[in-house]
């Protein structure tokens, strides 16, 4: 299982993508991505323009080769993706509903909300708040327990089998 919070769940998602290298990784019954920027995000835009900035900040802008191709490969069939965003920010410089760091438009990318089993939106959460916000934390620990009752059949299914 896997829980990425803001650029981690774009991390982890690439991660998780078929290589052409052939690695492959051990089964990830489950992504949960919060308030990820699936679209990019046109906060960094500003900080990548600095001659200091690290190269990775100016893949996560919006538009970026890696911010575009993320989604050219599926994730695995066994890996559910459960979105999870706030909405509760007033960022006067971001188009529409926002968390105040990132626009709904970046979070709820089309391509991440067809592949997400899920997308729980938290109203009054902003990008810092949601990681305690008490709908956040109920909605993650009920995709936990689902995965661990899941594997505690399949656990149970293969030792009846083995008798």
């Amino acid at each position: 299982m896997i829980l990425g919070f803001s650029m981690g769940g774009l991390v982890a998602r690439q991660a998780l993508r078929p290589t052409a290298d052939n690695v492959t990784m051990p089964p990830v019954p489950l992504l949960i991505g919060i308030a990820n920027p699936w679209g990019g995000s046109m906060e960094v835009r500003t900080g990548a323009r600095l001659a200091f900035a690290a190269d990775s900040w100016r893949q996560f802008v919006d538009g970026s080769e890696f911010i575009t191709r993320l989604f050219d490969d599926p994730l695995p069939t066994k890996t559910a993706v459960h979105m999870i965003y706030g909405l509760g920010g007033d960022d006067e410089f971001l188009p529409g509903p926002d968390d105040g760091m990132l626009g709904e438009q970046t979070m709820a990318r089309a391509e991440a909300r067809a592949e997400a089993a899920s997308v729980t939106v938290v109203p009054d959460a902003t990008h810092t708040s949601i990681i305690s916000d008490d709908a956040a934390i109920c909605k993650v620990t009920e995709l936990l327990a689902g995965v661990l009752a899941e594997q505690g059949r399949d656990a149970g299914a293969t030792t009846e089998a083995g008798r």
